[in-house]
């Protein structure tokens, strides 16, 4: 199994394979965010292929925008500022924003920031609202 980005539920998978004793799934979950854990706080080349679990209600690995018609949630006013903090940790940003950081072209897949975000950091804010609007 050669995954570019490896998931909770993959590494439950595996583990579920390797042992064969039944547990709930609940503690199947456990163990794989343990192993998680451990990963991340390692020196090994895998932790940066994990999507590390979020808590609550964004803790879908993958955000979906499929629909064409998809438009931001956020007010612009909200993404100005978080324009203003997105060169700190990405961490630091409320859960309920990647969505529109994601849909603008601030962040990508990856919840890194891109170049266009860069860009609009250091530009006024009347050309900020431009350059949001068009893209």
């Amino acid at each position: 199994m050669n995954l570019e980005y490896i998931t909770k539920d993959d590494i439950t998978k595996v583990l579920k394979e390797i042992f064969k004793q039944e547990y709930q799934d609940k503690t199947w979950d456990v163990y794989s965010l343990f192993l998680i854990s451990w990963f991340l706080q390692s020196k090994l080349d895998i932790k940066s292929k994990i999507i590390e679990p979020k808590k609550g209600r964004g803790s879908k690995s993958k955000i979906n925008l499929q629909s064409n018609d998809a438009i931001p949630r956020s007010s612009l006013t909200e993404i100005l500022q978080l324009i203003k903090i997105l060169n700190s940790p990405l961490d630091k940003v409320e859960s309920k924003f990647y969505r529109d950081l994601l849909l603008l072209g601030l962040i990508d897949n990856k919840r890194k920031i891109t170049r266009f975000c860069q860009e609009l950091s250091v530009q006024t804010e009347p050309n900020q609202i431009f350059n949001l609007k068009k893209s």
